[in-house]
């Protein structure tokens, strides 16, 4: 009886939680966060390494997420993205991953890095401490060759 109980809790809980979750989608480039248009996520570049610009919903460009290739000294070539905020200037690194286009639009909206189609600094600052710039320090520490972005403009 007593497991039967911690079961229905459990399910309650997951109900209640599920209820205040932020609800966000990726639609071909279009994001929405709780059915509501958020931001534009365009992309460009190489098969090995796409670069992405997000823009608001009056198209101003607010982050571009970057491709860097650093080629390790085994010969691997190891990519990551420099995530930049177009206005401020502060940069962040996120690991590849086959899901990266769904990831940066999840985090950027989860984080809500825009209000109201501006800025949010206490957003940004999220984001920022979700993704420091630990990445190309520990790959250049102890590699001879320097980040290269995949795509030339």
């Amino acid at each position: 009886m007593k497991t039967f109980k911690a079961f229905v809790f459990a399910l309650l809980m997951l109900g209640v939680s599920s209820a205040y979750a932020q609800q966000v989608h990726l639609k071909g480039k279009r994001v929405y966060l709780n059915d509501q248009p958020y931001g534009f996520l365009h992309k460009s570049g190489s098969v090995w390494g796409k670069d992405y610009l997000f823009q608001n919903t009056k198209n101003e460009d607010i982050v571009t997420a970057k491709a860097m290739h650093v080629v390790m000294p085994n010969g691997y070539d190891y990519v990551y993205y420099e995530v930049t905020f177009k206005a401020t200037g502060q940069k962040a690194e996120m690991d590849n991953d086959p899901e990266f286009e769904r990831k940066l639009a999840f985090d950027l909206a989860g984080y809500k890095v825009l209000k109201n189609d501006l800025l949010n600094p206490e957003g940004i600052q999220k984001f920022m401490e979700r993704y420091p710039t630990t990445i190309s320090k520990r790959l250049i520490s102890g590699n001879t060759y320097k980040p290269q972005a995949t795509t030339e403009k």
